[in-house]
């Protein structure tokens, strides 16, 4: 099946147009915006059902196609031919630009299995086990039908065994129900029983009840009694209040703080003092020091003024020494200078060499490029008469080698260039050394004239150099001893100093001391003064008695209070009461107690509450009765035919469920041998392709469900690893190989396929698709203008937007 013509109508910017095509080659050309990749968009969306389109477009379009029974017109309107996912069709008979690569490879590697080794019926019945047993295989998300049908009978189940159970609650119900009825006569009966004793029960618990309070009543008046002892006495104390005792004790503690503050400053008098006695010693030692030190000053000052005059000399040896090194330096950085030239110099020679020696080699190089490019014209020439595949090498070899041939010209130019700037360099370097050399022996003259002028110097003066040293360490030995004299003068002056001001701070602290301890005597004299006439006014003759008399005033307002926080009534209330109960418990005199010994209310009481309990729970069995009854909805013999039936089916469906993971674990086995099987024969055949566009440099090349990994130059690398321009002519073959081998449209489009390819490249891909449009049909679209060209000559039909 091939196309023969396409036919658009409003179709994007193609418009209203005809398009006539060959069984063979066929070339679109034009420039970017052209129409080339809407051209193949018209002829997807004749041939598909849902294309994927990169833009959105308007209009129809409808492809004439030749078939094995005869021409058929398929397009927007009438019914698709191609049956095929559109990532299958786009994986191998489509590539876009840039869009080498396969698209979603692993269910595109499903589907090419299924088309070239006829093992669909394998995949549906992976499918139909993955769709029966869902989440139970770890490639599947959802849950599996089989698995949601046990989970429904399991549950249907579950709810059944529900109702069982509630049978057999039922049954115990009603026997509950008969114990409680026979419980609530029995309750009955014993309340009539109860109530006839409770009358007697209230009045001996009225009588047992006065007795007690009674006895409360003569409790009450004692402590009323009590209470008004208490409120007398607390009058008597009410001087010796915690207050007033506070006061005196915090005089008293006032009094021992000062003790205490006086203890302090005795023992810091003493130890001012001591340090005092100490300060004024050193004192008087500091004092002796410097005297001493003045001394050696002037000593050293005199004899200091006797060598004075040697200065001036040494200043004058000072600056011909300096004059001299500045010579030194100069002279030792002309002679650096000097050794770095001659050293440029020996550089520029060896350059000089070495540039002529390439010279040499690139003339020679360029000569044989000239060769090279006449060899290709002779072979294109040849070609021309002969073979095509001869014209193309002999223009490659000629373009080859007159590009080689000029390039190797511009690097000779090039060459030549730096060496005449090289001799430039080395003739500017040289004059520069004889500069140098000049200027370095001017300097050695003014040397030797420094060195005659420090000898007459010395001559003059009638001493050496070493007895001019000998004098110069002298005066500074004499320097040194004075400078360090002046500096411990002036210690010894900061010393004194410092310790006169230590002494008369000392003086001063000793004396502020005594001040406050004589002020520290006086209040203690007359705080315990204070104290003695306050216990005189209490009417005590010490603190601790008056401790004594607080504690106990302390006591009886305890006790007051407890007592008060009673509530005591008056005595006069409690006597009336108190005849009142006598009276009463003559009346009740004949009454027994003992019957008290046996609780008749409680037991009373906790009859009622069990009848009360026994009713309710009745009422509320009744209604748990009665919902079983409701909720289980069926027959007990029915219930029990509906549970043995899901039993039987739970355990059918589980034994299906293995079976089904038995044969899952088998199909996988079977389809990896198919994997195995198809990947051997396309491996093989884009191997042999992808050779004839890059040589022998492959030499291995391996399918995964999601790449392609090539062996080049004895190293594997995936697809990922390689250049764009070696990976698209990989992509590209492997396409060609599929192409070759499924059942299918024997046709390829291929829009601007040699996009990221070199020209050579370009060439061995276009001659190896010219040889497949013998049993393909292929649409190249293009923008190069070079391909157009070699296209012209080969006798493509061309088609130009």
């Amino acid at each position: 099946m091939w196309i023969k013509r396409l036919r658009t109508k409003g179709f994007g910017c193609l418009g209203n147009r005809d398009f006539e095509f060959v069984n063979g080659l066929n070339l679109i050309y034009g420039p970017n915006e052209a129409g080339k990749t809407t051209l193949f968009e018209a002829i997807e969306e004749a041939l598909l059902e849902r294309p994927r389109f990169v833009r959105d477009y308007q209009g129809s379009a409808e492809v004439l196609l030749v078939t094995e029974k005869g021409e058929i017109w398929t397009g927007t309107k009438g019914k698709k031919l191609l049956n095929m996912s559109k990532s299958f069709f786009e994986s191998v008979f489509f590539v876009r630009t840039g869009e080498l690569g396969f698209k979603e490879p692993k269910d595109f590697m499903r589907d090419l299995k299924g088309r070239l080794l006829d093992v669909e019926r394998l995949y549906k019945a992976l499918d139909f086990i993955g769709e029966r047993l869902g989440k139970d295989l770890k490639e599947k998300r959802k849950v599996g039908s089989l698995v949601f049908e046990i989970e429904r009978m399991r549950r249907e189940l579950a709810e059944l065994e529900k109702k069982k159970v509630l049978f057999e609650e039922r049954a115990q119900g009603f026997v509950r129900l008969r114990a409680f009825l026979l419980q609530r006569e029995e309750l009955e009966r014993d309340l009539e029983a109860l109530e006839r004793k409770s009358s007697l029960y209230k009045k001996a618990k009225e009588k047992q009840y006065l007795r007690e309070r009674y006895k409360a009543l003569l409790e009450e008046m004692n402590q009323r009694r009590a209470l008004e002892g208490f409120l007398a006495r607390k009058e008597e104390l009410s001087t010796f209040t915690p207050q007033r005792i506070e006061e005196i004790r915090a005089s008293e503690r006032e009094l021992e703080r000062k003790r205490e503050r006086m203890r302090t400053i005795r023992e810091e008098l003493n130890r001012l003092e001591q340090g005092l006695e100490e300060k004024e010693g050193e004192y008087l030692k500091v004092a002796e020091a410097r005297r001493d030190l003045i001394l050696q000053e002037e000593k050293a000052r005199l004899k200091y003024e006797a060598l004075k005059d040697i200065k001036s000399l040494e200043e004058k040896k000072k600056d011909l020494e300096e004059k001299k090194g500045e010579i030194r330096g100069k002279v030792h950085t002309l002679q650096e200078g000097l050794i770095e030239l001659q050293q440029r110099i020996r550089h520029l020679e060896e350059a000089h060499r070495e540039m002529i020696l390439r010279i040499h080699r690139l003339k020679t190089k360029g000569w044989a490029m000239v060769a090279l490019a006449s060899f290709g014209l002779v072979v294109f020439i040849l070609g021309l008469q002969h073979s095509p595949w001869f014209s193309a090498l002999g223009i490659g070899g000629l373009a080859l080698g007159l590009a080689l041939a000029i390039k190797a010209k511009r690097e000779v130019m090039g060459k030549e260039k730096i060496i005449h700037k090289g001799l430039k360099e080395k003739e500017e370097l040289e004059e520069r050394l004889s500069s140098l050399s000049v200027e370095r022996e001017k300097l050695l003259q003014e040397l030797l004239a420094l060195e005659e002028e420090e000898r007459k110097t010395f001559s003059a003066m009638g001493m050496d150099s070493m007895a001019l040293e000998q004098r110069l360490r002298e005066l500074s030995g004499l320097q040194d001893h004075l400078k360090e004299v002046q500096t411990d003068l002036k210690v010894l002056e900061e010393r004194e100093g410092k310790l006169k001001q230590e002494v008369n701070r000392l003086k001063e602290e000793i004396k502020y001391k005594r001040d406050e301890l004589r002020t520290l005597e006086e209040e203690l004299r007359r705080g315990e003064e204070e104290i003695l006439k306050t216990l005189e006014l209490l009417g005590v003759s010490s603190l601790q008695e008056a401790n004594k008399k607080a504690l106990e005033l302390k006591e009886i307002e305890g006790k007051i209070r407890l007592l008060e926080s009673k509530a005591l009534r008056p005595l006069k209330e409690i006597e009336s009461e108190l005849r009142e109960i006598e009276i009463r418990l003559k009346e009740l005199q004949d009454v027994p107690l003992s019957v008290l010994e046996v609780d008749v209310e409680e037991e009373l009481k906790a009859k009622r509450e069990a009848l009360r309990e026994c009713l309710e729970q009745m009422k509320v069995l009744e209604g748990e009765l009665k919902e079983k009854e409701k909720i289980i909805g069926m027959d007990e013999e029915r219930l029990f035919f509906e549970i043995e039936r899901l039993r039987e089916e739970i355990a059918s469906k589980e034994r299906e469920r293995q079976m089904l993971f038995e044969l899952f674990r088998i199909f996988r086995l079977l389809e990896e041998e198919v994997h195995k099987e198809l990947l051997k024969a396309l491996e093989g055949k884009t191997l042999e392709w992808f050779k004839r566009v890059i040589g022998e440099r492959a030499s291995g090349l391996t399918f995964s469900d999601d790449d392609i990994v090539v062996v080049l130059d004895g190293r594997p690398l995936s697809s990922r690893q390689l250049s764009s321009g070696t990976r698209d002519p990989l992509y590209l073959c492997a396409r060609i190989a599929i192409a070759e081998s499924v059942k299918g449209p024997r046709t390829l489009f291929l829009d601007d396929p040699f996009l990221t390819c070199d020209l050579e490249r370009g060439l061995r891909l276009f001659q190896l698709l010219k040889g497949l449009s013998q049993r393909f049909q292929i649409l190249m679209a293009t923008k190069d203008t070079w391909l157009v060209e070699v296209a012209s000559k080969e006798g493509v039909n061309l088609i130009e937007l």
